[in-house]
């Protein structure tokens, strides 16, 4: 039932009630029209109910159902294949790809109605396209056709010809067909909740050696864009940034060089993984210069363009140009469409955070430019995100890291200690087994924050306390988060080594002028806790 209703509103939305085609099945004394009018009406809800309706009386009612709705199916069929054919003609891709997919439908039907010369002009019709829009899949069913017609009239030689042509593109349709294989692999794992395995991403790295070399030979559409994706996505997960980017800018050069294969969209994701690559391997000023070229090409308030700006963001944030970064924050969160997508929202309260946290108050947006068009409270927003949300990789790690930062600078010292004690519970309950290789630099910086406590607050203990694992966290490489399709990846927002420079600033600061107790916190001076290091000073 659903299969009709969802065919029937296609064919709706692609004509109008006074098109012709719409004749053939409309027709008020066919029982496929009264068929269709029930179950569009939600009349009838499931087979049962329509064979009882349209054949009560009837012995042999299933039967006659059953052939009454293959009937109504084949002719939704039919008109959708005919409105097919209506796709306009122009220099897109995608648009051509079809045109002469069913241009081949057409030429065996010419064919089987002994129609040869017009049969021999569609099929050279139709390998033009395919050559210039290197269909290879069309190119080997046109070649064989032609092969087998040349077979029947006994031109040896044409027949030798095509049958060549037939064999080379059956091999690059080979090679077409394993690359999509190994995308689909790749793909199935970056669907799960963390990175894949070390094992898994060695694989992926022999097999973008196996598709480099299959490129070489074949360099077709599908076969170069897959074997850019695979190749590229494997050297981010093994960390290895300065490859990816040498990929991703070889796709770009790709697309750039053949127009007539490639779509704006291709080209803006082919660049944001170039400013993705820039942002780990410290290219900020290439990063920001791709991150321009993606937002000429992306209209405003699409959730590819929010993307790119957020990359932007971050590299100024990395870059440490908070100024910039800030305008940036402005320019996505005053789009129109923001908040259609629930997931931006939700991340950049978390980025508004931060960047707050690192304003001075006098240069911070003002209050009608926030995320929820109000004034601005880190107490709302810790309120506001859910801690106990089935996705523990990105949203929770960056709300407590922040939730440290801010009881820390205003000396909120119960609330620090609560906060570190969650900290410890999350470490130890969630960033275990399979997931501590996706998170090591994380879970460094979770156990500095423990030796900040346990070595009660004092900056110099807590220095000497955590260098052993500032260096261990120093040594490990970032792990691109992004790389995940179903986590909500959200990496070092700021750089962690900065971010404990920042903590071992305040803890200085606490030592020798004692706490602030900020306004907007709540909190009964006279019972909160003082670490014995401000209570000696």
């Amino acid at each position: 039932m659903q299969t009709i209703k969802d065919m029937y509103n296609l064919i709706r939305r692609l004509t109008s009630r006074k098109d012709p085609a719409l004749k053939t099945i409309l027709n008020p004394d066919l029982l496929s029209t009264r068929l269709l009018n029930g179950i569009m009406s939600s009349k009838y809800l499931d087979d049962a109910a329509a064979a009882q309706d349209l054949f009560p009386d009837d012995k042999i009612g299933k039967r006659n159902y059953r052939q009454t709705k293959y009937n109504l199916i084949q002719k939704l069929i039919t008109l959708c294949f005919f409105l097919n054919l209506r796709v306009p003609t122009h220099p897109s891709y995608t648009v051509n790809a079809y045109r002469a997919k069913r241009e081949v439908f057409v030429a065996e039907l010419l064919e089987w109605f002994r129609l040869h010369e017009a049969y021999k002009f569609i099929l050279s019709r139709t390998i033009r396209t395919a050559e210039t829009y290197q269909l290879t899949e069309v190119l080997f069913k046109s070649y064989s056709l032609l092969r087998n017609y040349h077979s029947k009239h006994g031109s040896a030689k044409d027949c030798e010809y095509y049958a060549k042509k037939a064999t080379e593109n059956y091999e690059a349709l080979g090679a077409e067909l394993q690359s999509g294989n190994i995308r689909a692999l790749l793909w199935s794992e970056l669907s799960k909740q963390s990175l894949p395995s070390p094992e898994r991403v060695h694989y992926f790295l022999l097999a973008s050696e196996q598709l480099a070399m299959l490129n070489r030979r074949y360099h077709t559409r599908t076969l170069s864009l897959n074997y850019y994706l695979v190749a590229g996505m494997a050297y981010r997960l093994n960390g290895d940034f300065a490859k990816a980017f040498s990929v991703y800018q070889e796709n770009y050069t790709y697309l750039c060089e053949h127009p007539g294969l490639a779509t704006d969209a291709k080209k803006v994701v082919a660049l944001f993984s170039l400013v993705r690559c820039c942002l780990f391997s410290q290219q900020y000023e290439s990063g920001n210069h791709y991150a321009q070229k993606a937002l000429e090409l992306e209209p405003p308030g699409t959730y590819n363009w929010f993307c790119v700006v957020e990359a932007g963001f971050l590299l100024s944030l990395h870059d440490r140009k908070i100024e910039r970064a800030a305008e940036l924050f402005e320019w996505a969160i005053t789009q129109s469409e923001f908040r259609r997508y629930e997931l931006l929202v939700e991340k950049w309260s978390i980025y508004e955070g931060y960047l707050r946290f690192l304003l001075p108050d006098e240069q911070a947006p003002d209050a009608g430019t926030t995320v929820h068009g109000d004034c601005f409270s880190f107490g709302r927003l810790f309120q506001e995100i859910d801690e106990t949300r089935s996705d523990k990789l990105g949203l929770n790690i960056a709300i407590q890291i922040l939730q440290v930062l801010q009881y820390l600078r205003h000396g909120l010292f119960d609330l620090l200690d609560s906060r570190i004690t969650a900290v410890q519970n999350y470490l130890y309950t969630y960033l275990r087994g399979e997931r501590v290789a996706q998170f090591e630099r994380t879970e460094c910086l979770f156990r500095m924050f423990l030796a900040m406590r346990a070595a009660d607050y004092d900056p110099e203990r807590t220095q000497e306390r955590a260098a052993a694992w500032l260096q261990q966290m120093t040594n490990i490489r970032p792990a691109d988060g992004s790389c995940s399709g179903k986590a909500v990846q959200i990496e070092e927002i700021v750089p962690y080594e900065y971010l404990w420079s920042m903590v071992l600033r305040e803890l200085q600061r606490i030592a020798d002028n004692g706490t602030i107790i900020s306004p907007q916190y709540n909190v009964d001076k006279t019972k909160r806790r003082r670490p014995k290091a401000i209570e000696k000073a």
